[in-house]
């Protein structure tokens, strides 16, 4: 069988590979590029080793044994190894080697006439005709490494050249944009609105056109190169660090996380686009979190009121799908610890603000004196001796540097920060210790997650990347399904404008629904002793924990100063158990001067004088209104009526007589008596020996009354907090305070004033009807609707009990009347029967009608009708 060759050389090879890669395209038998051709006949049966000598026989013949071939052979065309010669076949869109020596051409299906293409095999594997020298040095870059080429194939120049043209394709990628770094976004949450316009204001002066998303870059790639390659190429093209960039198919496709995976794998075509973006690249079994800093205060992330959201984007960083939460806050701890140092290596967040208020005050200062003294320089100068304009602003430059220069060095001087030891609190300028994670869904923060499951359990939809909000927490916490979370509030009665005390803004915590109260308090301890006051350093937790009150606020309602009266506290329950009215010794109320409106010095008596406590003021009260009733009754003849009170006197129980007017000073005698008692022991009280006096005349020392609502605040300790009395339930919001604090004098003075206003009115203030403001002219006779009214089982009692007095009164007074006619009661409601109007035919066809039996129709039920029937 005839058969052509081809010889393969150095200057032809590459031209050979076009050819092919054409004629596979076009389908039409293209030209061969310069070289060596001839014809031979060989058997087709017999194996390649007999026919490689004749092939080389035929070369030799024709003369066209190029001279590379023998160079290891020292140009002596009969040294030269048979065995090294490689025949390849061009097929559609591949190449195919005869590299075994015991097969023979027609099982290769050669048939007459094809053309083979004959060449020295290559004594070391090829290298890459593109690649650079510290890519050959790599052994990652080696087609050897490439599974796709037998070792055979790897000595063939031709066929290497022709698989690397083959597999290469052409990926385009962008230059990544411009993004905030960590440090920018919390310069920019530090500034205030002004030096933030500023700041934007100059970046926009410099970049005056804005860099657009441009995909200006390309690399020619193997298609079965890994991703890790690609990303190598582009890191060096693009002169970024490895962990500084991810790579994603477009941008809103999921990140390629597996560098492992071959560009065909990974849908990566010729001419194909890839996005290259800045940040944290991911693993494979890695989730990118991006976390935000949730304050619902908004002190953290918004201190000069600058946007309403309760969340600022902090970081991006990858965590593993199976990771615990638990183990996760920790580690979210540490990136915080290294991406957010301390502001200029010194301050925190409260003084960073602080700083940087005062620099933009110096800033603003510095520039109005500037333009006084270059208004007062062009008003008084003259222009002989008026120096240069160019001088005066190398003068005015001057001075500018020396005075910023000096400014600097004021204002940081004068803000130091602690220069105690490095503690925990101050590792970040967020002063973060402790956090807790809440999934966040756009700009809402949704639940907390479980400490006790991992991430990936969690998580629902897609896991490639998630919202996640960090929030700092005093205390740590371990939080799980039997957990309750609940807002605190702290109360303190020795702070504020207000007589009624001051009131926190609440915080939330975590506890488990098993705990009991004294657990509870427990954690208020912790708080105390986390707190700036020193006082609470030095004490164990014990002692803060028996003077712990706590108990459930408003839920509905925000607590305030003005409600946080309203609560029912347990150890203010104890001082009404032994008969001390909390207020009144709270506030000492006892001591509170009142003066009401002055009266004749006929009625005006001698305990009058004094001050007392409330029950002196009813009795002298009910005591003026015996003398005014009296004195109304005087009649003209007042000579006979004196006559007729001397010959009716009162007698006593003993039989002795007694007129009215020994009575009343009995009385008034009485009432002085005890105004007097009240006096010596304010006295007594002001030297700080008086005790308190309670309901029930017994006597309590500050020391007792204390050791009382000790007692009563250890006797709940022992309660389960997520069942009844307290009940502690998802969402409640929990007041607490310390017996220890007490009002100061200011507020006491406030609440004495109030009170005294408040006597000085007569007590309750006199109801006034409320006439309802409308839009209609029907609406001003329209009654007020009720508003619900709320009372306690004491004053539901009192109620009923009015009642039932009310009732006996209206039927003595009605026995009277009838008593006093001469009527009994039976011949009374006879008689207002008789006087019954009788009915009319409408009433009794009615009646009729909806009578349910023949004996209602003569005894009726009484029914209302409104409207028609």
């Amino acid at each position: 069988m005839m058969i052509k060759l081809f010889v393969v050389e150095d200057q032809n090879t590459a031209d050979l590979v076009d050819r092919g890669f054409v004629q596979a395209a076009t389908f039409k038998q293209q030209d061969l590029p310069p070289g060596g051709q001839c014809s031979v006949i060989v058997d087709s049966t017999a194996p390649l080793s007999k026919i490689q000598p004749i092939l080389f026989d035929a070369l030799k013949s024709s003369n066209i044994v190029p001279k590379e071939w023998l160079t290891d052979f020292d140009g002596d065309i009969n040294k030269f190894d048979v065995t090294q010669l490689h025949l390849l076949k061009f097929d559609y869109n591949k190449i195919r080697l005869f590299c075994d020596e015991n097969d023979n051409l027609s099982n290769f299906g050669i048939k007459l006439g094809t053309l083979l293409y004959i060449e020295k095999k290559s004594k070391d594997p090829i290298m890459p005709s593109d690649d650079t020298e510290e890519e050959k040095k790599d052994d990652s870059t080696k087609l050897a490494d490439i599974p796709v080429l037998s070792p055979s194939y790897q000595r063939s120049k031709l066929a290497v050249l022709y698989e690397e043209q083959r597999l290469k394709i052409s990926v385009q990628y962008n230059e990544p944009l411009p993004s905030k770094s960590v440090q920018d976004r919390l310069e920019e949450l530090l500034m205030t609105p002004q030096m933030l316009a500023a700041k934007k204001q100059s970046a926009e002066n410099l970049l005056s056109e804005k860099k657009r998303l441009e995909f200006t870059h390309a690399v020619r790639i193997s298609k079965e190169c890994t991703l890790q390659q690609l990303k190598t190429r582009i890191s060096k093209e693009l002169n970024l660090e490895m962990n500084g960039f991810r790579l994603r198919k477009s941008t809103t496709s999921p990140e390629l996380r597996d560098m492992d995976q071959t560009l065909n794998a990974a849908g990566i075509t010729d001419g194909g686009l890839v996005y290259v973006e800045f940040g944290v690249p991911t693993g494979p079994k890695q989730t990118c979190i991006t976390f935000s800093l949730y304050d619902p205060n908004k002190f953290l992330t918004d201190p000069h009121k600058k946007k309403k959201t309760l969340a600022q984007k902090l970081f991006e960083y990858p965590f593993n799908r199976d990771i615990k939460v638990s183990a996760m806050k920790l580690e979210i701890v540490n990136v915080v610890n290294q991406l957010f140092p301390l502001y200029r290596g010194k301050y925190n967040f409260p003084e960073a603000i602080k700083l940087l208020k005062k620099e933009e005050q110096e800033q603003n200062d510095k520039e109005i004196d500037d333009l006084k003294k270059a208004t007062e320089l062009s008003k008084n100068g003259d222009s002989a001796s008026t120096p240069s304009k160019a001088e005066t602003e190398t003068k005015t430059t001057e001075k500018l540097e020396v005075a910023e220069s000096k400014t600097e060095t004021e204002s940081a001087s004068d803000i130091e920060a602690n220069d105690d030891e490095v503690s925990a609190k101050r590792m970040n300028i967020f002063g973060i210790e402790h956090v807790r994670l809440r999934k966040q869904r756009g700009a809402k923060v949704m639940e907390m997650f479980f400490d006790d499951q991992t991430l990936t359990s969690q998580i629902v939809g897609k896991k490639d990347a998630l919202q996640v909000v960090v929030e700092k927490i005093p205390i740590k916490e371990h939080f799980t399904k039997n957990h309750l979370c609940f807002w605190l509030q702290q109360y303190r009665p020795d702070q504020g404008k207000a007589w009624s005390g001051k009131v926190s803004k609440k915080k939330e915590f975590v506890i488990d629904k098993r705990s009991k109260m004294i657990d509870l308090k427990r954690l208020m301890a912790s708080l105390l002793k986390k707190s700036n006051d020193q006082k609470y350093h030095a004490m164990t937790e014990d002692e803060i924990v028996k003077n712990v009150s706590i108990t459930k606020g408003f839920s509905a309602t925000p607590m305030t100063s003005a409600n946080i009266t309203r609560v029912h506290w347990p150890h203010r329950n104890a001082l009404y158990n032994v008969g001390v009215d909390p207020d009144r010794y709270l506030y000492k109320l006892d001591q509170v001067e009142i003066r009401e409106t002055p009266k004749s010095p006929e009625t005006e008596t001698e305990s009058e004088k004094t001050d007392g406590n409330e029950q002196n003021k009813e009795n002298k009260a009910e005591t003026n209104v015996v003398v005014d009733t009296m004195e109304q009754k005087i009649p003209e003849n007042a000579e006979e009526e004196k006559k007729d009170e001397q010959a009716a006197s009162t007698q006593s129980y003993s039989g002795k007589q007694y007129t009215d007017e020994q009575l009343l000073e009995v009385m008034q005698n009485a009432l002085a008596a005890e105004n007097e008692e009240v006096l010596v022991g304010r006295e007594k009280k002001d030297e700080g020996t008086a005790p308190t006096q309670s309901y029930s005349g017994k006597q309590y020392t500050d020391e007792q009354l204390l050791e009382v609502m000790q007692n009563a605040l250890a006797a709940e300790n022992e309660e389960v907090i997520g069942r009844p009395p307290f009940h502690l339930r998802n969402g409640d919001l929990i007041v607490w305070t310390d017996i220890t604090w007490r009002p100061t004098e200011t507020q006491i003075k406030e609440k004495q004033k109030l009170e005294q206003e408040k006597a000085l009115k007569g007590g309750a203030q006199s109801k006034k009807k409320k006439e309802y403001k409308g839009s209609t002219l029907l609406s001003k006779f329209r009654k007020e609707p009720q508003s619900l009214k709320i009372r306690t089982y004491e004053e539901y009692l009192e109620d009923e009990r009015k009642k039932k007095e009310e009732e006996e009164k209206r039927k003595l007074e009605r026995e009277k009347i009838l008593k006093e006619k001469g009527i009994t009661a039976e011949e009374a409601a006879s008689k207002e029967e008789a006087e019954k109007k009788p009915l009319t035919d409408k009433h009794r066809q009615f009646n009729a009608m909806v009578a349910e039996s023949v004996d209602e129709i003569q005894n009726p039920k009484p029914r209302g009708r409104t409207g028609s029937f």
